[in-house]
């Protein structure tokens, strides 16, 4: 199946997966994503935090307000325009839990990226976004070679692709968002 429904029938297929909980990965299934039929943007990050998985909403917690404030330095007019023209996914779809020490979020473990790949992958060839934007070290290191990339020049890094049957941009942001909202006084 292609076009809306198709990409429908997908999304509801997600939403009910719990491969990760039936392996022991995370103790509950929430899949986390947001996105429509036609969205020429494709956001990716890294995995849903606490607040997204009590909202099933990508960015809507602390996250969400700093990606608002650079979509609107970006051009956009308002938060409500940059959701309705992207999709926003990430490389693992649960939330991966809290660290030991409850001062942040677990990284995805490799299997739970790699169970979730094919989501991301069939999300990407049936949408053919024009532009990815990769949010964070993870997906910077699955869509772009490796190697650093300078935070002053990472909003204006570009990569050019041919995969997926046409040539997309590709910009990539530097480390996960949530860093950016953290400052010393």
């Amino acid at each position: 199946m292609k076009g809306p429904a198709g990409l429908s029938a997908h999304q509801a297929a997600c939403r009910a997966c719990h491969v990760c909980a039936d392996q022991g990965i995370i103790p509950e299934a929430n899949p986390t994503f947001e996105g429509r039929w036609g969205a020429p943007f494709f956001l990716v990050g890294q995995a849903p935090g606490p607040m997204e998985r009590e909202s099933r909403r990508p960015f809507s917690g602390r996250a969400g307000k700093e990606l608002d404030r650079w979509m609107l330095r970006a051009g956009f007019e308002s938060p409500e325009e940059f959701r309705r023209l992207t999709y926003i996914a990430a490389l693992m779809r649960c939330f991966p839990g809290r660290n030991r020490t409850g001062t942040g979020d677990l990284k995805p473990p490799p299997a739970a990226v790699a169970n979730c790949a094919h989501w991301l992958d069939a999300e990407l060839e049936m949408l053919k976004p024009k532009v990815l934007i990769l949010v964070g070290q993870m997906a910077i290191a699955r869509f772009l070679s490796p190697g650093p990339l300078r935070s002053d020049r990472a909003l204006k890094q570009v990569s050019r692709s041919n995969s997926g049957g046409g040539t997309r941009d590709r910009p990539a942001s530097s480390g996960p968002i949530g860093q950016a909202t953290r400052r010393k006084t």
